[in-house]
């Protein structure tokens, strides 16, 4: 049986969370897991918001590496770097100079917070870059 193989050495990969779908002035802290194969060069976080309405508020995103450190001092507002499907509107993916290294089995928290006072969304932010080999 012949698999589909990337052309791309090493090949982009992407980690994710579900869908999430926080209330009016909620807050939801999904978690994203980096697998134990292998460390994780982030080369731009991506995001896609769905709403039923025009924004009248902020959708903010904070991450954190569970030990703690700070990817942002604040919030950034999702829809500078999102998707929607409100107004075809895609927004430019947070692109980092340097790649960011992320250690194997490193796990990432996602805050979501929905300042919109319209609607419920549903969100999902997405983590773009490369699995290469552990550094020891």
């Amino acid at each position: 049986m012949n698999e589909l193989q990337t052309i791309m050495k090493p090949p982009l990969f992407c980690y994710s969370h579900t869908q999430q779908a926080p209330g009016i002035g909620a807050t939801v802290t999904p978690t994203i897991s980096i697998s134990n194969d292998a460390d994780f060069q982030i080369t731009e976080i991506r995001g896609s918001l769905n709403k039923l309405a025009a924004f009248d508020g902020t959708v903010l995103l904070q991450l954190k590496l569970s030990q703690g450190e700070l990817f942002s001092n604040v919030g950034i507002d999702m829809l500078s770097f999102s998707a929607n499907n409100i107004s075809n509107y895609s927004g430019y993916p947070i692109r980092f100079p340097v790649p960011i290294r992320l250690p194997a089995n490193s796990i990432i928290s996602v805050q979501i917070t929905n300042n919109n006072a319209a609607a419920l969304i549903s969100a999902q932010v997405q983590l773009w870059g490369y699995k290469v080999p552990k550094e020891n």
